[in-house]
């Protein structure tokens, strides 16, 4: 018997065209995943925080007419917006699942993709399973980071393209191919937080993303709080393609919301790695 799997999704004015898709594609695979008994039933909690009656009422003509496969339920939820983090995090708080996928509304998922995801999660050694990731033109992007360096960061969020171009093997040094490959314990590694399958009991007894950050970062803590407790793996044949990202050309206000959250990260780790009864000045 499969387990049973919830799927967040928080959204904020998302594009309904691009939400469309991301569900239908999800749907899909999630109906794959139960076919080959790998899942027992899922729930998808999609999380209205645009406080928005309008964009509200999109979103709830848009799940009605969903054609649902059978042992799969969409629920509609809606709240305040206080982060990205904190919007998954309510629904966590609502999940009774065994296994857990964070998801971006702007994400599509590839043919078995799902099923590949699950079958990596082992229960007490391996509770994290992240994807390969696309970009819309179908090229894989390096989103998972070996190493958490300012620069490599920077470099890949909101430096200019050119800029990018004259650092590409700095960029390729510091991130994880596309190849299957185990993250161990106690790793300092850091994943995209576009889509992240784990076991429900590791992400409960981290308490979920860390509320603090409204928006950017949150993946990049709760991956290092989570490598604490358990491996990693990253899973080629998970597949997903991100029709968003690019922070530079989301405009000021993303830009900070970047660096607040930048700064809210590492200040955290240079803390963290002062000893005690060391001052910070």
């Amino acid at each position: 018997m499969g387990s049973k799997l919830s799927v967040g999704l928080v959204c904020h004015d998302t594009k309904l065209h691009i939400l469309e898709k991301c569900l239908s594609s999800l749907l899909r695979e999630l109906s794959e995943a139960i076919n080959e008994n790998l899942v027992s039933e899922a729930e998808v909690y999609l999380l209205d925080n645009s406080q928005s009656a309008v964009y509200g009422g999109e979103l709830h003509l848009l799940t009605e007419k969903l054609s649902l496969p059978q042992h799969i339920r969409v629920i509609l939820l809606s709240s305040t917006n206080k982060g990205f983090g904190a919007g998954h995090n309510e629904v966590l708080g609502r999940s009774a699942a065994d296994i857990h996928l964070i998801v971006n509304p702007d994400l599509e998922f590839l043919p078995y993709s799902i099923a590949n995801a699950v079958k990596g999660i082992d229960f007490g050694i391996t509770g994290i399973v992240v994807p390969k990731i696309l970009n819309s033109e179908g090229f894989p992007l390096r989103l998972h980071l070996r190493r958490f360096r300012t620069g490599h960061i920077f470099l890949r969020s909101i430096a200019p393209g050119f800029i990018k171009k004259l650092f590409r093997k700095n960029l390729r040094a510091a991130t994880y191919p596309n190849v299957r490959t185990y993250v161990p314990v106690e790793s300092s590694s850091v994943f995209s937080g576009c889509c992240m399958l784990f076991d429900s009991a590791i992400l409960k007894a981290l308490g979920g993303f860390d509320e603090r950050y409204f928006l950017y970062f949150e993946d990049y803590d709760l991956s290092l709080r989570a490598l604490m407790k358990t491996s990693a793996l990253i899973e080629p044949d998970f597949q997903v393609i991100h029709h968003g990202g690019n922070t530079s050309k989301k405009g000021r206000k993303h830009i900070f919301w970047f660096l607040a959250s930048a700064i809210r990260f590492y200040w955290g780790r240079f803390k963290s790695a002062i000893r005690p009864g060391e001052r910070v000045c």
